[in-house]
Formats: C-alpha cells, sequence, structure tokens
C-alpha cells in the first residue's frame, strides 16, 4: 500500500478503495477528500491520482510505501513450478514437499534443498 497526503480537496467514486483515512480536520463527506487528509491506497489508484487521468491532475504527494502486500503472480507460478519438479524428483506428492517446506519455515532453521539428479546409464 502506498501512503500519501491529498494536495487540494477533490471528490472520488471509487472512495471506498482507500484505506485508513487519516481526516485533518472536521470536515467529513463520504467520497470527498479535503487538503491535508491522508490514506493509503493501491499503486494504481496512487498513479491515478498522481497525473495519470483524464485531467493530468496531481492531487496527492506520497508520504511512504508499506511494505508490498500484493505477491508478484510470476514469482508465485515460478514457486509452483519448483515445489512440482521437487515432488517429482522426490517420488512425492505436491502437498507432502509443501509440508515439509512449511515445517522447515516454522523451525527457522531452513535445511538446505539439494536437487537429486538421476543419472541414466
Amino acid at each position: 500500500m502506498i501512503k500519501v497526503e491529498v494536495l487540494e480537496e477533490f471528490s472520488l467514486g471509487k472512495f471506498n478503495e482507500l484505506k485508513n483515512v487519516e481526516r485533518c480536520s472536521t470536515k467529513e463527506q463520504y467520497g470527498k477528500l479535503f487538503k491535508g487528509d491522508k490514506f493509503e491506497c493501491s499503486k494504481e489508484m496512487y498513479e491515478y491520482l498522481n497525473g495519470k487521468n483524464p485531467l493530468n491532475k496531481v492531487v496527492v504527494k506520497l508520504i511512504g510505501v508499506e511494505p508490498k502486500d500484493e505477491i508478484d503472480e510470476d514469482v508465485v507460478g515460478a514457486v509452483a513450478v519448483a515445489i512440482k519438479e521437487q515432488a517429482q524428483e522426490d517420488d512425492k506428492k505436491v502437498e507432502e514437499v509443501v509440508d515439509e517446506l512449511v515445517e522447515e519455515f516454522k523451525e527457522e532453521k531452513p535445511k538446505k534443498r539439494t536437487t537429486k539428479k538421476k543419472v541414466k546409464e
């Protein structure tokens, strides 16, 4: 999530997508943000409010970036493939390999995984 501060008053149709809205004054109207208000939003929303909109208007400034909540789908896919390959090499079910990895993670002493290459004779 990205934390921003409002530079000028504006209305936002997707107000419900904002997180942790902090009002700077007693002004409060659903869908409307006022100068000084702060909130968290997605990268896409930040880009929209930072000029990538039909008016090319910047209405927020960046305050901070929270650790990435969203997981890269390519990374998840690559991990899934690696786990599947490991299961095939070890002649195990994918669930068994995942359970082993979870246990290693819980112990906080991960074992170094080695792949056993089968040599064709």
